[in-house]
């Protein structure tokens, strides 16, 4: 009669721990570590730097030349232009993809490049997922995150 033959030994199963391991750290770099990148206003911020830019009585805009000859003629030369984006998103197109990537929950406005989104989510996880969602959306410059983890 035949020996049964072993299916694995301690090596294999060390093996396939230090696999499982290498999958969640990738797993994390890949997904978890970029949304940590996304630039998030809060709403006391942005009504900060709104008050401080408005042009008012005591602070008029300023009218001095383009150019810093003090000609005011555009620059014709061949230098770096400023990047441009792309036209910011509607409240529809952001709404589509919260909704197909599970957040049909969440409310946003849109001003120009800036998404506000706002609701309630049970986790911290799924805020940062939210918002990397936005910051994918093509047009998005800025996020102000007003989503409350419950």
């Amino acid at each position: 009669m035949a020996s049964p033959t072993p299916v694995g030994d301690d090596n294999d199963v060390a093996f396939a721990a230090m696999a499982g391991v290498a999958v969640i750290v990738a797993v994390v770099v890949a997904v978890i570590l970029p949304l940590r990148a996304i630039p998030t206003v809060t709403t006391s911020a942005v009504a900060a730097s709104q008050s401080t830019l408005a042009p008012t009585a005591a602070n008029p805009p300023t009218t001095e030349p383009s150019t810093p000859d003090g000609s005011g003629a555009s620059d014709t030369g061949s230098g770096p232009t400023a990047p441009t984006l792309a036209p910011g998103p509607t409240e529809a197109e952001v709404l589509d993809r919260l909704t197909s990537a599970g957040f049909p929950a969440l409310t946003v406005m849109v001003d120009d490049h800036t998404v506000t989104v706002s609701g309630d989510l049970p986790d911290d996880a799924l805020r940062r997922a939210a918002l990397g969602v936005v910051q994918s959306i093509d047009g998005v410059g800025a996020i102000i995150d007003e989503i409350r983890v419950r």
